[in-house]
C-alpha cells in the first residue's frame, strides 16, 4: 500500500520506517525543510536505539509534500496547552491540508470527540527506549472505523503484524490511548507512595515489591520506584483527561498527577536532610526522562535543577544522550569534581558502571541520592557514601 506519514517525529519517523520495513510504499512528510535534508542523509532527528541503522536500510522516502497516497497517516504533536488542555492546532492543520488525499488516519493522540466519520482513530502505544521493537511487534493494534471497508482496509495494511487487532468505534479507540497513559502513570504514583512510606517506617521495600510482582492481577511491570514520571505522553496525557474532565471525575487522576510533582522533589529533601544546600555544588547524573532517549520533555531532572538552584546550588550535569543546556560535563567523574552531594535521576545503563570508590575521591563530601536505585545501598556506603535511595532505608543487607 501507499502510505504517507504526516510528521517525522518518534510515532511518525518510525512508523513510517517499520511499515517500510513491511513493505509498504512509504514517504514521510515533514514542513521542517532541514529535518527532510537531514533524514535524506540518514542523519536522525533524535536519539532512539536502532534508529541510525534502521534509517540507513530503508526505502522510505523523505519529503515536504506528497500527491496521493492510500492511507495518510497523521502523527504530528498534540502537546498540552498552558491550561493543561490539548492543542490541536497542528492536528487542524494537517486535516486541512491533507486530510482529503487518502484514507485519512490518525495516530496522533487526540482527545475524545476528535475524529470525525470518514476518519480511522489508530493509536500508538510504542515506548521511547523500544519504539523500534513496540511498532513491529506490538501487542495489540487499535482501530476505530464506521464501516467495513475501513476496517477491511487496516486489516490489510497490519496483515503482516503479529498482533490482536481490536476493532472499535472512534472514541473508544481515542480513548484507550489516554486510559493506557493514565493506567500507567496512576501505578507509578502509587508504587513511588509505598517507596517513600517505607522509607519513613523502616519496611522493607525490595520485598513488598516482589509480593506484589508476584500477584498476577498486578503484575510485574511499572513497580519501580523513582523521581516521578516525565516524557511527551504521561503528564500530557494525564493532564488532558483530568483537563476535560468534570469536577467530580477521575479523582485517582488528579491525585497520581499531585503525587508525581511532589515526588519529583524528594531526591532535594532527602540531601537537605544531610546537608544546608545554600552555596553546596551539586553533581547530576542523568536528565533526560528515561535512559535509551534523549527526550527531556517533562522530565523529572528540570524540577530537580530549578528547585537546586532556588536553594543556592552550583549545578553540574551529565547525561550521554541529552539536548539540554544543563548537560555541561564531559563525563560523571567531571560532574563529581569537588560536588558536595551526587543526585542520580536517570538509570543509564553506563551509571551502574561506576566506579564508586574513584568518584567518592573526586568528591567534596560523599553524599549519594540515587533517585533511580541504580546501586544496592552497602557498595555506596562501603565506597564512602552517605547513601539515600527511593525505599531503601533499613534492608540493605537483605
Amino acid at each position: 500500500m501507499k502510505i504517507a506519514i504526516i510528521g517525522t517525529g518518534y510515532v511518525g519517523l518510525i512508523t513510517g520506517l517499520c511499515l517500510g520495513q513491511k513493505g509498504h510504499e512509504v514517504v514521510c512528510v515533514d514542513n521542517d525543510k532541514a529535518k527532510i535534508e537531514k533524514l535524506r542523509k540518514g542523519i536522525a532527528p533524535f536519539f532512539e536505539p536502532g534508529l541510525d541503522e534502521l534509517l540507513k536500510d530503508s526505502n522510505v522516502k523523505f519529503d515536504e509534500d506528497f500527491e496521493k497516497a492510500d492511507v495518510v497517516m497523521c502523527c504530528v504533536g498534540t502537546p498540552s496547552d498552558e491550561n493543561g488542555d490539548v492543542d490541536l492546532s497542528a492536528v487542524q492543520s494537517v486535516i486541512e491540508e491533507h486530510g482529503s488525499k487518502g484514507l485519512f488516519v490518525m495516530k496522533s493522540t487526540v482527545p475524545v470527540g476528535t475524529c470525525k466519520e470518514g476518519m480511522i482513530m489508530n493509536p500508538e502505544f510504542l515506548r521511547q527506549g523500544s519504539a523500534i521493537k513496540d511498532t513491529l511487534e506490538p501487542d495489540r493494534i487499535v482501530v476505530g472505523a464506521t464501516s467495513e471497508c475501513e476496517f477491511e482496509i487496516m486489516r490489510k495494511l497490519y496483515e503482516d503484524f503479529d498482533a490482536p487487532i481490536i476493532e472499535t468505534d472512534l472514541m473508544t479507540a481515542e480513548l484507550s490511548k489516554y486510559a493506557a497513559n493514565c493506567y500507567l502513570a496512576t501505578k507509578l504514583s502509587f508504587i513511588n507512595e509505598f517507596a517513600n512510606y517505607c522509607d519513613r517506617t523502616g519496611a522493607d521495600f525490595k520485598k513488598l515489591q516482589e509480593c506484589l510482582k508476584h500477584d498476577t492481577r498486578i503484575g510485574p511491570e511499572f513497580l519501580e520506584p523513582g523521581v516521578g514520571f516525565g516524557g511527551s505522553c504521561l503528564p500530557k496525557d494525564l493532564k488532558a483527561m483530568i483537563h476535560r474532565s468534570e469536577d467530580d471525575d477521575f479523582k485517582v487522576l488528579k491525585a497520581a498527577d499531585q503525587a508525581n510533582k511532589i515526588q519529583k522533589l524528594k531526591v532535594v529533601e532527602k540531601l537537605k536532610s544531610e546537608i544546608d544546600l545554600k552555596g553546596r555544588k551539586v553533581g547530576i547524573l542523568g536528565l533526560s526522562f528515561k535512559p535509551n532517549t534523549d527526550d527531556m520533555r517533562d522530565a523529572p531532572s528540570l524540577d530537580v535543577i530549578t528547585k537546586l538552584k532556588e536553594e543556592g546550588c552550583d549545578v553540574h550535569c551529565y547525561d550521554p544522550k541529552a539536548k539540554s543546556e544543563h548537560n555541561n560535563c564531559k563525563d560523571p567523574y567531571e560532574v563529581c569534581e569537588n560536588s558536595d552531594a551526587l543526585l542520580i535521576l536517570t538509570e543509564w545503563e553506563e551509571f551502574g558502571l561506576l566506579d564508586l570508590e574513584k568518584a567518592r575521591e573526586k568528591m567534596k563530601n560523599g553524599i549519594l541520592i540515587d533517585g533511580r536505585n541504580v546501586f544496592k545501598p552497602e557498595e555506596a556506603r562501603k565506597a564512602g557514601f552517605i547513601y539515600h535511595g527511593i525505599g531503601q532505608v533499613g534492608h540493605e543487607g537483605v
